[in-house]
């Protein structure tokens, strides 16, 4: 929906107004051919260069931007979901009375999609955190798992080496249950 080149860039008006200073016009004067310009550039759906052109008048202490700022916050083809809260503001500290249950009501749409985004990311990360928390709990038990395995083996390596028959016989039987079950499992055996 945006145009690809805007009606006027910011340098555009910045040149504009040199031209305006140069030519003696006052500073409510080439505050109003601002204004003019980015309501066009609003109406155009320029949002980018609209949100600038507003910034600018909002810098300059214009109050009468409010009104192109609650455009700028309405407009749900702008996705900078935190520039159209900060216009929203701005328009709430200069809008006229009548205005005002307005500009409530879409400052607090904003602040709650702002909250439900951040939100839906913090449950994101916190996902991520879990998964990767499990993934490596998973591959510690796992290494864990294997180091118990071999020196279960070298254990029963050595007592087939050492002992008679009547303990090795004795003690296979518990090396060999525990030496299955971990096998078996891909956790470890519980100690009953």
């Amino acid at each position: 929906q945006k145009s690809a080149k805007p009606l006027f860039s910011p340098e555009q008006v910045q040149n504009l107004e040199q031209i305006g200073i140069l030519l003696g016009l006052s500073d409510s004067q080439l505050q109003e051919i601002i204004l003019d310009i980015a309501t066009q550039t609003i109406k155009k759906k320029q949002y980018s260069t609209g949100l600038l052109h507003c910034r600018k008048l909002m810098n300059d202490g214009n109050e009468n931007a409010w009104r192109l700022c609650l455009l700028l916050a309405e407009a749900d083809s702008l996705d900078d979901l935190p520039a159209r809260l900060e216009m929203a503001s701005f328009a709430l500290q200069f809008c006229s009375v009548e205005s005002l249950p307005t500009i409530l009501e879409v400052h607090k749409d904003l602040q709650q999609r702002l909250a439900f985004l951040q939100l839906t990311k913090d449950k994101s990360l916190l996902s991520k955190a879990v998964n990767e928390a499990e993934k490596k709990s998973s591959e510690k038990k796992h290494h864990v798992r294997r180091n118990l395995l071999l020196l279960l083996g070298k254990a029963k390596k050595s007592l087939r080496e050492r002992s008679s028959g009547t303990a090795q016989h004795a003690l296979m039987g518990p090396i060999n249950k525990l030496l299955l079950s971990l096998i078996c499992s891909a956790d470890f055996p519980s100690s009953s």
